[in-house]
């Protein structure tokens, strides 16, 4: 039960003793019936890659393991929606729409393992949320079974549905203390024909906000990702992965910042690329630049960017934050958090800069050091994002980590209306206990 009850950061462990993988709704609804009855609590759980312990049991609680619902169900290519059981992993889905051109509107680093039911519980966010914008809209009808065992039937295929109070979007984001999404249908989106990545080096933060200026300005709807990471990230990956591409040598007199774009089109982009180069360069905005040009350099240079998590893993216990505030903040929110925890560990800034969302992922120095860490950083770091009014979660959720740390980011009335509608859904408490709400 091991792989079960560890999350793949080692972080987050618990004492399960009972895994279940029941491969069919009906038996779902069977498990939840008698589960609720006997006040047995339950942890759903998909491809276990969230941040925040949001799959882990906390005690001894059940796992209610989805990976057995993995069947993709339809197409449908006149509308343009598959339809699946929640266990599908993202992937998966992709490779099952490759014949047809198109592709689920979402890009994480964990598309190979994480499951379409997680990321529809946990409202994950991705690398190309510039381009897609949030999942939850392309989520037009799922199937959720409730803690009684009832199967809530929300099964739309239809885009437009104006018939009262949309009930599914109140279990996308809630991370499974609402019901468990048994199947979803989702709105698909085309391939793009044309695609290219540009990678570029510039001597300063100010330059990085400058050049996201211009990549969203002259690319427009082009620009499918526009992120960012410092130098503490491109030297860690360069030391911790081997093989990976190093196209360009550090500049030790400046600071160095890196910004990685792709664009997507169904015509050629040479244009636009002409345009965007010539603005970044009479701009003199960066040091180095350079574009993919074969589908083998499109995913080296990306491999920079989506490394860096498993680099920090192998430099020690990591401790992770996945925050959101507004971008001009980025570099003092990371500059507060390595002042703030001194030589215990140090730090790096990443993350989506195209929609306001920064990983900062900070190493402890020594194993000893991680309670230490925690400590100076939790709630501190916290505190600080309900300062500028940002948000303590972007995308993975608050799980077990962050239920105390709510009111940084909703307001008590907010978070009384979140209690009630658990007690709608779920009376007797046993779905994912603990987690996002603390009980009360």
């Amino acid at each position: 039960l091991e792989g079960y009850n560890v999350d793949w950061t080692k972080k987050y462990k618990g004492n399960s003793r009972l895994v279940l993988k029941p491969n069919s709704t009906k038996k779902v609804s069977q498990i939840l019936k008698y589960c609720n009855e006997n006040l047995l609590p339950v942890v759903p759980q998909g491809g276990n890659t969230g941040l925040v312990g949001g799959a882990i049991p906390i005690k001894d609680e059940i796992i209610l393991s989805l990976s057995n619902m993995n069947k993709i169900l339809e197409f449908d290519t006149h509308q343009s929606v598959i339809s699946c059981e929640a266990g599908c992993v993202l992937d998966a889905l992709n490779q099952h729409l490759l014949p047809y051109k198109y592709e689920i509107p979402l890009d994480l680093g964990s598309r190979g393992s994480c499951q379409i039911g997680g990321n529809i519980a946990t409202n994950a966010g991705g690398i190309r949320f510039i381009k897609f914008g949030p999942f939850k809209s392309y989520v037009l009808g799922m199937e959720v079974v409730l803690a009684n065992g009832e199967i809530l039937d929300l099964r739309s295929k239809i885009r437009k549905d104006n018939t009262g109070l949309d009930i599914k979007q109140s279990f996308i984001g809630s991370e499974g203390i609402l019901g468990i999404i048994t199947q979803a249908n989702i709105l698909v989106s085309p391939l793009d024909k044309f695609k290219t990545v540009i990678l570029m080096q510039c001597e300063s933060f100010g330059k990085v906000l400058e050049i996201s200026r211009e990549c969203k300005s002259t690319p427009g709807r082009h620009l499918s990702a526009l992120e960012f990471f410092d130098e503490h990230c491109y030297k860690l990956v360069q030391k911790n992965l081997p093989g990976v591409v190093r196209p360009f040598e550090f500049s030790p007199e400046l600071k160095n910042f890196y910004v990685l774009i792709e664009l997507c089109g169904q015509e050629p982009l040479d244009g636009i690329i002409e345009e965007l180069y010539e603005k970044l360069s009479e701009k003199n905005l960066t040091l180095n630049m350079i574009m993919s040009e074969n589908e083998s350099q499109f995913h080296s240079l990306w491999r920079l960017r989506e490394g860096i998590a498993e680099a920090c893993g192998r430099g020690g216990i990591v401790l992770k934050y996945d925050v959101s505030l507004g971008i001009e903040k980025f570099e003092d929110i990371v500059q507060s958090v390595r002042k703030r925890h001194g030589d215990y560990g140090y730090s790096v800034g990443y993350g989506h800069i195209g929609d306001s969302n920064i990983h900062i992922n900070s190493i402890c120095k020594k194993p000893e050091y991680k309670k230490k860490m925690e400590e100076l950083l939790e709630p501190y770091i916290f505190e600080y994002l309900a300062s500028v009014n940002g948000s303590i979660s972007a995308e993975h959720g608050i799980g077990s980590m962050k239920p105390k740390y709510l009111h940084f980011s909703k307001n008590n009335l907010a978070i009384h209306y979140m209690h009630q509608l658990k007690k709608v859904f779920d009376p007797n408490g046993i779905l994912n206990p603990n987690k996002v709400l603390i009980s009360q």
